[in-house]
């Protein structure tokens, strides 16, 4: 919906009565109260005037007529006539954020805000300017414009408005960015904890089959393993035959030194019975 509000006459400007048309866009999602102004020259005094005169008229006429991209194309003839005149740049760049080109219109819309030496019209200028930055999103640029506006001209209740429409929009976009930012970093905690919670169970299954795979080598032992195990065995039985070798040596030194043992025993008696042979021939 679209309402207009009041025709100002806001004085004299090189000469020329100019006069702003003040209109409020309303929209529902935002409630921002958008004001177009466009400047009508009167009486132009060169062939060049005369023709920048026509051109703005017919911009403004598509404007109206909501044919905003054959706005801005008559709004750029105009200027091409007269590209120092801040009423043109004025009403380009509101054209062009009527057309959605939003980044073109601020430049144009600043441009003109710093050539007018009315306040009220930069003013207007600046608040035109934070509404296209509004509606790119861009917040914060939106409302430097706002404050700007309210420096120059404190009088219109829709720049207090729509300034305090983007502060509003500033905060609840913090507050989302920070709800947003504490569930990533949820999202991103529980995400470690699974991460880790996997690495220990493939970390324990790993254990657990390397345990099994160990004891299946114990069970079945490949030819080799049984080839090195024979090699290994054969110096031990070596040294068993020679341990038991020795045993039979030692035996038969025993056994010599028995009959030896016995041989003494023989030796003596016998020397004794000999001796008692000789005693009993005397008698």
């Amino acid at each position: 919906m679209m309402d207009v509000h009041y025709l100002n006459h806001i004085g004299n400007h090189y000469g020329r009565n100019i006069y702003v048309y003040r209109f409020t866009f309303y929209i529902p999602s935002w409630f921002i109260l958008l004001v177009i102004s466009s400047i009508v020259i009167f009486r132009p005094d060169t062939v060049s005037a005369d023709k920048a005169s026509a051109a703005n008229k017919q911009g403004i006429k598509a404007f109206n007529e909501q044919k905003y991209d054959e706005s801005v194309e008559h709004f750029t003839e105009a200027l091409v006539e007269s590209p120092d005149t801040p009423e043109l740049k004025f009403n380009r760049g509101t054209a062009l954020s009527a057309a959605g080109k939003n980044e073109e219109a601020v430049g144009e819309l600043k441009s003109s805000a710093a050539r007018f030496e009315n306040n009220e019209q930069s003013a207007a200028a600046h608040y035109n300017a934070g509404n296209a930055l509004l509606t790119s999103n861009n917040i914060e640029a939106a409302i430097q414009e706002y404050k700007q506006a309210v420096k120059l001209d404190q009088v219109p209740e829709d720049i207090r408005h729509n300034l305090e429409l983007a502060l509003r929009k500033l905060n609840q976009q913090k507050q989302s960015q920070e709800q947003q930012d504490k569930e990533n970093s949820e999202e991103n905690k529980e995400k470690e904890e699974d991460k880790e919670s996997k690495q220990q169970k493939d970390q324990e299954n790993k254990e657990e089959q390397d345990k099994q795979d160990e004891q299946q080598s114990d069970k079945t032992q490949s030819p080799e393993d049984g080839e090195q195990k024979d090699q290994n065995q054969q110096p031990s039985n070596q040294q068993q035959n020679e341990d038991k070798t020795m045993t039979q040596e030692e035996a038969k030194r025993l056994l010599d030194a028995i009959n030896d043992e016995e041989k003494r025993a023989l030796s003596q008696r016998y020397m004794q019975m000999k001796s008692d042979m000789r005693q009993g021939d005397d008698w």
